[in-house]
């Protein structure tokens, strides 16, 4: 992330950031991120990733939701976490207690195999 690099520190972009992670939902700003599991390991601890993740509220796409961390799927089927699923699917974490559930994002397609 940028905001942790030497220009980030220098023009607070950690502090602003933060800021808008917080309270950014306050003025309808949303933020949408893709996250290679594989790089989470360079993110974790820092300040603005760990605000950006706080509410743990989100989509996670592509099946496999052992391999995150970031979304808890209580009472999801073992056989369904570690299914891998067709592109434009999705499962959205339980919260405010309601089970967790299924997405569909139309007209998403897959690249063809090469």
């Amino acid at each position: 992330m940028a905001a942790h690099g030497e220009q980030g520190m220098k023009d607070n972009l950690w502090g602003g950031m933060s800021n808008l992670f917080e309270k950014g939902f306050l003025h309808n700003i949303y933020f949408v991120a893709c996250l290679n599991q594989d790089q989470r390991m360079d993110l974790m601890g820092k300040a603005v990733f760990e605000q950006f993740i706080r509410a743990r509220k989100g989509i996670h796409l592509g099946g496999g939701v052992t391999a995150q961390r970031i979304f808890d799927f209580n009472g999801m089927p073992f056989s369904e976490q570690s299914a891998v699923e067709k592109p434009g699917v999705g499962a959205v974490p339980p919260c405010d207690n309601e089970p967790y559930h299924r997405i569909v994002i139309p007209f998403v397609k897959g690249q063809p195999s090469v």
